[in-house]
């Protein structure tokens, strides 16, 4: 007896890891004594509170001469941590990414100690470990958005669109290339909280309800604008103000669930709290110093979007097809569509308000990449529309392959 293929859409997801994590390895170059390709920059920012808290006094950095003049991390100067009127320095991001580091920073202490490198958080194992660890990541990423849209989409359109979104937009750029900032990793968040929150209101359960709480406050502290999240969980499935006045029966029905919810949510972000509290002597602190700050009055839509210096739609024209496939996704899938749109809306609105919209030392807008777990939804509706109709098949495959030369021409 003949065993049947494999899903088409478990195929493309190999291949989708298989490039990924070749690419990864093709690019990046590991050195014993230099971690500056690795994890530098903002991402030794993310990072440092791993190496501070484990090998160092986090307040103090006493260590901090001695990385920086055997690694070079930290770029020109060091704007990862600011020192404080009291004489601590406090890290500039939140914890949150440090949390998703810390299983690769586990393997990577581990490695060093048995083969006798430096244990300091940034030696050829760390190194190793980190950037194995962050494309690991974005498979189980990738895998739990792919179990989201087969609720939705036939298993072609579902293959289709991890193709696109691993060969055609920066989402590859933010994987092999930059996956130690929080984007990809932050993709994958999304990806658990949109499936978690499907069998949620299929059997509501206080395990699924606690690891959603979780997650959406993982988000949060990994960036603060990720409070977008809890759009999904609140509205996901709604289709009509009907619909809205049930869920918010639900809510009350369940609202021992509801507690588990906001209580794991919050507890991520007391954390936070805690550390600021300690280390600046505030519970609430600014760490991005006076440069950079959000411009809420006035968004820079058009630039964010369309400028030549990293226009979202200028160096990732597919996402101009998600953008178009809300209105299938209204017509076909509306309890999906307010969602979308309400999520799209905000988010955005928050991406393009930050005083500093280009983000620094990115391909495109790498703000959006998380966000692509959302928008894939739309993105499959608008090939389930298109390939209906052959002229606009061959015209969209066309597209298509013009967006993964343009992105892969890009990104190298």
């Amino acid at each position: 007896m003949l065993k049947r293929p494999p899903p088409l859409s478990l195929l493309i997801y190999y291949i989708c890891c298989v490039f990924l994590l070749g690419s990864t390895f093709l690019v990046n170059k590991f050195n014993e004594q230099n971690s500056r390709t690795i994890i530098s920059w903002d991402i030794a920012g993310y990072y440092l509170y791993l190496p501070a808290f484990f090998y160092d006094n986090p307040g103090k950095i006493n260590n901090l001469e001695s990385i920086k003049e055997k690694y070079s991390p930290f770029g020109d100067g060091f704007y990862q941590a600011l020192k404080q009127p009291n004489g601590n320095y406090v890290i500039k991001y939140p914890y949150g990414q440090a949390l998703m580091f810390f299983p690769a920073f586990a393997v990577g202490h581990l490695c060093a100690k048995l083969t006798g490198y430096p244990v300091d958080g940034f030696s050829l194992p760390y190194q190793i470990s980190f950037t194995i660890g962050c494309v690991f990541f974005s498979f189980l990423g990738l895998w739990f958005i792919r179990r989201a849209l087969l609720k939705y989409y036939t298993d072609k359109i579902v293959a289709l669109s991890l193709f696109v979104l691993c060969f055609a937009t920066n989402y590859y750029n933010y994987v092999s290339f930059s996956g130690g900032l929080p984007h990809s990793n932050l993709f994958t968040v999304y990806a658990l909280i949109i499936y978690f929150t499907i069998l949620f209101y299929e059997k509501p359960t206080f395990a699924l309800a606690s690891a959603l709480g979780f997650l959406s406050g993982l988000a949060v502290i990994t960036r603060p604008t990720e409070i977008v999240c809890v759009f999904i969980p609140v509205f996901w499935g709604v289709s009509d103000w009907d619909s809205f006045k049930i869920r918010i029966q639900t809510f009350i029905k369940q609202y021992r669930k509801l507690a588990a919810y906001i209580f794991f949510a919050a507890l991520m972000c007391f954390i936070q709290l805690l550390y600021w509290k300690k280390y600046s002597g505030h519970f609430i602190h600014w760490s991005y110093g006076e440069d950079e700050r959000f411009d809420f009055f006035h968004p820079h839509f058009i630039a964010g979007l369309f400028s030549c210096r990293k226009g979202w739609f200028m160096y990732t024209p597919v996402m101009i097809l998600s953008i178009l496939g809300f209105i299938p996704l209204f017509k076909k899938n509306r309890n999906i569509f307010w969602t979308a749109s309400i999520f799209t809306l905000v988010n955005l609105y928050f991406v393009f308000a930050w005083s500093r919209w280009w983000y620094g030392g990115s391909f495109s807008q790498r703000a959006v990449i998380e966000s692509y777990a959302v928008l894939l939804f739309p993105l499959a509706s608008f090939f389930t529309w298109a390939f209906n109709k052959i002229i606009s098949a061959i015209a969209l495959s066309l597209f298509i392959l013009f967006c993964i030369w343009f992105n892969l021409l890009m990104t190298y």
